[in-house]
């Protein structure tokens, strides 16, 4: 019963979690649609979406990416990473690339605002790495310009340039035309710094007319600031800007309250402008370094220069400061990374050991799982068994099938094989009777050269007798045109018409030549040709053989190797 009980609170829990987190989903479908035009809505309405426990991670990570976004839109600059976080680390292995770009951007931006900026400059290139597949060029421009701000913190102007000029491609390929204000704008600021006022004050110019009402008012300072940084300097045309802008609302920061009260001395309104100067010098020392360092303009248009002097050493020590600062920020960053990592890595070694006993506990549930696994599997194994059995009997019969159809066909082929043999004997047949024709008479000469060695046994001249008897025989043989052309059929039988293979390949040899290359090819030693065919001497045989050979070897002819197997 008990059990029972905890099963439905367990549905009752799952059923409550899935409703919440189908409501939460609507909520942030709502978040997404005005956190770009309304952040400050969009802020309020993501503290009505509750966050459970049991929520899962996707939910939390969206919903963290939103609140980040929403933050950064309403200009409240947190240096909470931990706003973010869930979404770093969820989209990191999880998300589309838009997402990575997006979360990696949010938690470049709050490390900036922390000051953390070489982190905050490895984050933002992490976005872009991540992002590199990402379709979303409004976001690609802000992490390029998010970037351009950061090396301008460290002074870099041709780096700020450059990542500036890499915003202003990706947003005009978004055709967004606030966004593209607003580099232009940036990029105009940027040149002032870099001393490149005409450019600048071109750049500023252009976006007056832009819709977006901060960008205005942006340009308008920049271009009052320019006015009396460049030479010769415009102060009333300053005025003038600032006036417009101020009347716009526009909240000037330290730096530019500094030049509006050096701008409002020279124009003749001393006394708003000393008021601005003592304001200055009571808020901080940076606030104190920027109004002594107008104030040391003034002082020179006035000739005053010896308290010129004392306000440039006075801002020279202020710079002092300031770079000592930097410099015993580093010791203390390197030595703060330092104790980061040690603490990391005895985490790690923590968390090896829980993984351990994790391990260990899993094994001793995988060996159960197994020994259930072998049982269920030997079950499985006699029924495949049996299955098998039945496939072996269908495939035995298949087997048979095949065989009885294999004997039927070879029982075809050994029936042509036996007429193909029967034609062979045939052709032995006719060969045989070649062949005794002209053994017979072979035999008839024999026994004529035998009687005529009989008759000339004993006489002084017997041995002639018989040497003119032999050479009257072969000349018989050489001078029958129809027994050489029965010899040489006789050859193309035996040989596969060597003779008429070797005509067509050689055409330009003489019958007679023909006739040795015949002899050669059925086997005529050197001694019996020279005498066939009257030669000198056994060397001329061998060497007219070795002219043929050479002539075959250095030919093209289909039957070469053959030619020559029988010349062998």
């Amino acid at each position: 019963m008990r059990l029972k009980n905890y099963i439905l609170i367990l549905f009752a829990i799952v059923f409550a979690c899935s409703c919440s987190n189908k409501k939460g989903n609507e909520q942030l479908d709502k978040v997404e649609a005005i956190v770009s035009e309304r952040p400050d809505s969009a802020l309020l309405l993501l503290k009505s979406v509750n966050i459970s426990p049991f929520e899962n991670k996707a939910f939390k990570a969206r919903y963290s990416l939103l609140h980040a976004m929403a933050l950064d839109k309403s200009y409240i600059d947190t240096t909470n990473v931990d706003i973010v976080m869930p979404a770093v680390e969820y989209y990191r292995k999880h998300g589309t690339p838009d997402e990575k770009l997006k979360a990696y951007y949010y938690l470049g931006r709050i490390l900036y605002n922390g000051q953390d900026f070489n982190k905050a400059i490895i984050t933002f290139t992490q976005a872009l790495e991540y992002g590199e597949k990402s379709t979303d060029n409004q976001y690609k421009g802000r992490v390029n310009l998010a970037i351009a701000d950061t090396y301008a913190n460290f002074y870099n102007r041709p780096e700020e340039l450059n990542y500036i000029d890499k915003a202003e491609k990706y947003f005009r390929q978004s055709d967004n035309d606030k966004l593209i204000d607003a580099v232009v704008c940036r990029k105009g600021m940027a040149m002032a710094k870099n001393k490149e006022f005409t450019t600048a004050k071109n750049l500023l110019l252009s976006v007056l007319n832009s819709s977006d009402r901060e960008i205005r008012l942006e340009a308008l300072v920049n271009l009052a600031c320019i006015e009396v940084e460049r030479e010769p300097k415009d102060a009333k045309a300053a005025l003038t800007y600032f006036r417009e802008a101020l009347k716009e609302g526009r909240q000037l920061n330290v730096s530019q309250c500094a030049v509006y009260a050096y701008v409002l001395a020279e124009t003749g309104f001393s006394q708003e402008a000393e008021q601005i100067f003592s304001s200055l010098e009571k808020l901080s020392p940076k606030a104190k370094a920027a109004a002594l360092a107008w104030q040391t303009s003034r002082l020179e248009s006035a000739g005053d220069y010896k308290q010129a002097l004392n306000n440039i050493r006075s801002v020279l020590a202020y710079q002092d400061s300031i770079v000592t600062l930097s410099l015993s920020n580093s010791v203390e960053k390197a030595q703060s990374d330092y104790f980061q990592e040690k603490a990391i890595a005895v985490a790690a070694k923590s968390k090896s050991r829980f993984l351990t006993m994790l391990s260990i506990v899993l094994g001793l549930l995988l060996a159960i799982i197994i020994l259930y696994t072998v049982y269920r599997l030997k079950l499985e194994e006699e029924r495949k068994n049996r299955e098998r059995l039945i496939d072996i009997s269908d495939m035995a019969r298949r087997r048979i099938a095949e065989i009885d159809e294999n004997e039927r066909n070879y029982s075809k082929k050994i029936d042509a094989m036996h007429e193909e043999v029967e034609s062979k004997e045939k052709q032995l047949a006719q060969l045989r009777c070649k062949y005794t024709e002209m053994y017979k008479e072979q035999f008839h000469r024999l026994g004529s050269l035998y009687e005529t060695y009989s008759i000339a046994n004993g006489g002084a001249d017997s041995q002639r007798i018989v040497y003119e008897k032999v050479r009257n025989l072969l000349n018989i043989i050489n001078g029958d045109e129809e027994g050489k052309k029965t010899f040489e059929d006789m050859i193309n039988d035996m040989l596969d018409n060597i003779m008429v293979s070797f005509r067509k390949d050689f055409p330009n040899y003489s019958e007679e030549e023909y006739r040795f290359i015949s002899y050669l090819f059925v086997g005529f030693d050197a001694t019996s040709l020279s005498f066939i065919f009257n030669t000198p001497s056994l060397a001329a045989v061998y060497m007219r053989k070795s002219r043929i050979k050479k002539a075959i070897q250095e030919s093209q002819a289909e039957f070469k190797e053959k030619y020559l197997e029988y010349l062998a």
